[in-house]
């Protein structure tokens, strides 16, 4: 077996909350010859270039998927980086496989983040068999912004009264439920639907049996975890 090629990619751009743990932020791809004994990955050279402040960042790990493209934390590659700087070097020791190999290097990001703030990554030389290669592309295109956990209401008076949301419908969104049980708070972060800028859509939303219910709802238009009064519609 021999390499072939190398190259990065940064296909999640999406926003990362505070305090969430390995967080896709690049991948590399390792190409080998099809034919052979296995050759070893044993070091990866990463910097944070793009990334706003290295506070934000509490750990930096890379992981191995072999010829899977899909992004999974079973194998770690090296040892973990806690608190990285503006370069490393992730030493490990993988024998690659016949074909593409997956790695990704993620990050864990501090509680105390800056709301805003970018986290990026290069990946600028991977050791092969002894040999520094430089992949053909070392900083993808892409960065992710961080922004606010969303905070769960709390409530204490339960549901046995009827007091509770039965259903949500905006767009294609047309969920039904019941009481939830204590903390009475139920999160549905598997529901989306798609509606136009411009266009007039209507939230439906139809409480439990209680009567004289006050119902709200906010939106948060520009995804940074922040829910303000100028967000709210009734």
């Amino acid at each position: 077996m021999t390499y072939v090629s190398s190259t990065t990619t940064q296909t999640a751009t999406t926003k990362v909350e505070r305090s969430s743990t390995n967080n896709q932020i690049i991948g590399l791809q390792v190409v080998t010859s099809a034919i052979g004994s296995p050759i070893i990955l044993s070091n990866i050279d990463i910097n944070t270039n793009g990334t706003s402040s290295l506070s934000d960042i509490t750990n930096l790990k890379v992981w191995y998927t072999g010829n899977s493209n899909t992004f999974a934390t079973t194998t770690q590659y090296g040892s973990t980086v806690a608190i990285p700087s503006a370069t490393q070097s992730v030493a490990g020791s993988t024998n690659l496989a016949n074909g593409t190999n997956y790695f990704w290097v993620t990050y864990d990001i501090s509680a105390s983040a800056t709301i805003g703030n970018t986290v990026d990554a290069e990946i600028t030389s991977v050791t092969v068999n002894g040999s520094a290669q430089t992949p053909s592309i070392t900083a993808p295109i892409g960065s992710r912004t961080i922004k606010s956990n969303y905070v769960s209401p709390t409530y204490s008076n339960g549901t046995q009264f009827g007091i509770f949301i039965s259903n949500v419908q905006l767009g294609t969104i047309n969920n039904t439920t019941t009481g939830a049980p204590a903390p009475y708070v139920t999160f549905y972060d598997n529901l989306s639907t798609n509606i136009n800028c411009g266009s007039s859509n209507t939230l439906l939303v139809t409480p439990g049996t209680f009567a004289g219910n006050n119902i709200a709802a906010w939106i948060d238009f520009n995804n940074d975890g922040v829910y303000t009064e100028s967000g709210g519609i009734s």
